[in-house]
């Protein structure tokens, strides 16, 4: 059990790593999903959520977390990695 949750994990880093330079000059990956946070008042906190993975987030950062596009895409990716694990996501 504790192999597979470590596997998970490791997917989960490598994910986000990736995820982090994808496109990166375009900005859709990091809007909000819920389109009332793409607004200045919220430009602060998303952009620190992009610059840094979620486990270096502070407490009261992860407490308000907004999901952006690319929390989208890999939930996709680790879904897919999970179903094709000869070939994991890539």
């Amino acid at each position: 059990m504790w192999k597979n949750y470590f596997d998970d994990v490791e997917i989960w880093e490598e994910i986000e790593k990736d995820i982090k330079r994808t496109r990166s000059e375009i900005d859709y990956f990091g809007k909000a999903v819920n389109p009332e946070f793409n607004t200045p008042a919220y430009a602060k906190r998303l952009s620190r959520q992009i610059d840094l993975k979620q486990a270096d987030l502070n407490a009261d950062d992860k407490e308000n977390y907004i999901e952006v596009h690319a929390d989208s895409l890999s939930r996709i990716l680790f879904i897919y990695a999970k179903l094709n694990p000869g070939i994991k996501y890539t």
